[in-house]
C-alpha cells in the first residue's frame, strides 16, 4: 500500500528505480498527491489506452467520518470479495471518507517509447488524423490534439513558422512497446500523416527533452481558470475549434480516445468569468456535455455552479452521503449540488 500523501511524480520516480511505472499522467503530477488525484478522479492523457485511475486502483484504506478505518479491495488483481467500495471513493472529493493509503496495478516500463508530432492548420484535418488513428489497427499509448498558445509555440519550435493561434493544431501521438513494434507503428503513423497531407511532422525519441522544450501538457501554468468536459468524438473536435477561436483560451487539450477536452483560460474578473462560463457551457451542451470548472480564483465561484448541474445520479449521491457521513463532517458543500 502507498501512503496517499506522496506525489504522483515521486511515486513514478520510485517505481522507475524498479523498472515499473503507474500508467497514469495527470496534470500537476509533481504537486498532486496520490490521495488528491484519487479524490478528484483527475484525468490523465493515457486513459484512452490503459484506463483511468479507477481501473488501476486495487485497494484503499479510508478514514470514515466517525474516525473508523476501513479497507476495501486488496493488494492483488484477483480480488472479487465484497462490494466495490474502491470506486465509490474515487472522485468523491473526500465527502465519503479520507483516503490515506492505496494499492495500484503497475506495469513494466516499455523498452521503446516514441512520439510523433504533426501540425495542421484546420480542425478538420486534425479530426481526420485523430479518428483514423483511433479506429486503426492499434491504439497509441497517447493520442492528443493540442490547440491554442502551447500548440502555437510547439509548432513554431518544430517548424520555424509562426501560425495564428486559432489555426494552430498539433496532434501528439505516443507509441510504446517493444522496439520492433514501435518502429512498425511509427511507419504506419507517418504513412497516414503523408496521406492526410499534414503541414509537417517530427518523430521524437527523447521524450523528457521534448516535454521540457514544448511543455505541451502544462495546463497548470496557463491561465487562471481550467475547465473539463467529455464529449462524443465529433462534438469534442467542434468544441476544441470553438475554444481555440476565443481570445481568452490559452491552452486546449483534446484526448481523442475518450472525448475529454481540458482547457485553460485567462480571465480578468468575476464578471468576465461569468460571461465566459455561460458561453463555453452553451457550446458544451450543444455537444451533449456538461463543463466542469476544475480551477478558478475563489472569488469567481460566487454565484457559479462549478459542476454545471447534476444528472440523474444526484439522488444516489445524496443517499450515499447520508449513509457514510450523516452529520456532513467531511468536506461539506464541495461536491455536486452542495453535498
Amino acid at each position: 500500500m502507498i501512503a496517499a500523501g506522496i506525489t504522483v511524480q515521486a511515486l513514478q520516480d520510485e517505481l522507475a528505480n524498479h523498472g515499473q511505472w503507474l500508467p497514469y499522467d495527470p496534470a500537476f503530477s509533481d504537486k498532486a498527491t496520490i490521495g488528491g488525484a484519487l479524490a478528484t478522479n483527475a484525468v490523465g492523457t493515457v486513459r484512452g489506452s490503459v484506463g483511468g485511475i479507477r481501473d488501476l486502483t486495487l485497494g484503499l484504506k479510508v478514514v470514515e467520518a466517525d474516525g473508523s478505518i476501513t479497507k476495501s479491495g486488496g493488494r492483488v488483481v484477483k480480488n472479487v470479495q465484497g462490494f466495490d467500495l474502491v470506486r465509490l471513493h474515487i472522485g468523491a472529493l473526500g465527502t465519503l471518507g479520507v483516503i490515506v493509503e492505496a494499492a495500484f496495478k503497475v506495469a513494466p516500463i516499455p523498452p521503446a517509447h516514441t512520439a510523433v508530432l504533426s501540425w495542421v492548420d484546420s480542425i478538420s484535418t486534425a479530426r481526420s488524423v485523430g479518428m483514423n488513428l483511433f479506429n486503426g489497427s492499434f491504439m497509441p499509448l497517447k493520442l492528443t490534439v493540442h490547440a491554442g498558445s502551447n500548440a502555437q509555440a510547439a509548432i513554431e519550435s518544430l517548424s520555424g513558422q509562426s501560425p495564428d493561434a486559432d489555426e494552430a493544431f498539433l496532434v501528439e501521438v505516443h507509441l510504446a512497446g517493444g522496439n520492433r513494434t514501435v518502429r512498425r507503428q511509427v511507419d504506419e503513423v507517418t504513412s497516414l500523416l503523408g496521406s492526410e497531407m499534414v503541414e509537417g511532422y517530427e518523430v521524437v525519441d527523447n521524450l523528457d527533452d521534448l516535454h521540457a522544450q514544448l511543455a505541451l501538457d502544462a495546463l497548470d501554468s496557463s491561465g487562471n481558470v481550467s475547465t473539463r468536459g467529455t464529449f462524443k468524438p465529433v462534438a469534442a473536435f467542434d468544441f476544441t475549434e470553438k475554444a481555440a477561436g476565443r481570445s481568452a483560451a490559452i491552452v486546449t487539450q483534446l484526448h481523442v480516445a475518450t472525448g475529454t477536452v481540458l482547457s485553460a483560460w485567462d480571465v480578468n474578473d468575476a464578471e468576465s468569468f461569468g460571461q465566459l462560463a455561460g458561453e463555453v457551457r452553451a457550446d458544451a451542451r450543444k455537444g451533449g456535455a456538461r463543463l466542469v470548472i476544475d480551477r478558478c480564483p475563489h472569488e469567481f465561484k460566487i454565484g457559479i455552479d462549478v459542476w454545471d448541474g447534476a444528472g440523474q445520479e444526484l439522488e444516489i449521491s445524496r443517499k450515499m452521503k447520508e449513509q457514510f457521513d450523516p452529520a456532513g463532517t467531511l468536506n461539506p458543500g464541495r461536491f455536486v449540488a452542495g453535498i
